[in-house]
């Protein structure tokens, strides 16, 4: 989109650039998306996070301003076909649930309007599977919550700590992890100077997100590299980096 408008000679509001790229994927891709990846991609800021409600289109950067300690990203090198069909299965599973809740309780219109207690009193009229969909929205939601006050306060076991438990509810209450996923979060979560990690993206395959001590970032690629080989029989993309800019022109 900036590359388009950087042609043309145009600008455009970045929020609403964010709005039309989900636009596009809804209309021509045919994926139900949200608007995270659109909005960090124009909005994102070196050294920050992007907290984002995505009801409001408020948001705030982060501030990840620790010397000491980055992320770490390995890739698992494999995406298996069940990330396309079951997306819009998981969407519409958490809609069916709010639906449900929303009968009986005034206000609601998605998950983001229930909290553990309501789900909690709800519970016996979802069916089991609906009840883990939503117990995970719904606890992601807080633990979101819980790593950006880790980044503001610099308390970075707080932050690494919602990160793994978020990686576990994917896992269990979402389903959308995968054995590789899994093997790269439990492997990373072994070494010394790892504070959390988890699956990023939309699941079934992709990366994993770490947030590692500056100083340990080698032994962990290293570890990671030699443990995945053996037991994958392929290496892992790993890089070591830090929260960056969004996407802009380069050269017009």
């Amino acid at each position: 989109g900036r590359t388009m408008l950087a042609a043309a000679g145009e600008t455009m509001d970045p929020v609403q650039l964010g709005l039309l790229a989900q636009k596009a994927e809804h209309d021509w891709a045919g994926a139900p998306c949200g608007i995270m990846d659109q909005f960090i991609c124009v909005l994102g800021r070196a050294g920050h996070a992007l907290l984002l409600d995505c009801r409001s289109q408020e948001f705030e950067h982060v501030a990840m301003a620790f010397d000491h300690a980055a992320l770490l990203i390995a890739d698992t090198r494999v995406k298996h076909d069940l990330g396309n069909s079951e997306y819009p299965v998981r969407r519409a599973q958490c809609e069916k649930a709010a639906a449900i809740i929303g009968r009986h309780e005034r206000g609601v219109a998605a998950l983001r309007d229930v909290d553990a207690a309501m789900l909690e009193k709800y519970k016996g009229r979802l069916d089991p599977l609906l009840y883990r969909r939503a117990r995970h929205v719904v606890g992601e939601d807080q633990r979101v919550m819980e790593a950006a006050a880790g980044f503001r306060s610099g308390d970075l076991a707080a932050a690494g700590d919602a990160m793994n438990r978020s990686h576990e509810s994917a896992r269990d209450d979402y389903e959308i992890s995968c054995e590789e996923l899994n093997f790269l979060v439990d492997r990373v979560r072994e070494c010394e100077g790892v504070y959390g990690a988890r699956m990023s993206g939309g699941g079934f395959g992709g990366c994993i997100v770490a947030l590692i001590d500056t100083a340990r970032g080698e032994a962990i690629e290293a570890r990671l590299t030699e443990t995945y080989e053996k037991r994958f029989n392929i290496s892992p993309g790993i890089f070591v980096t830090a929260a960056a800019g969004g996407a802009e022109v380069l050269q017009s």
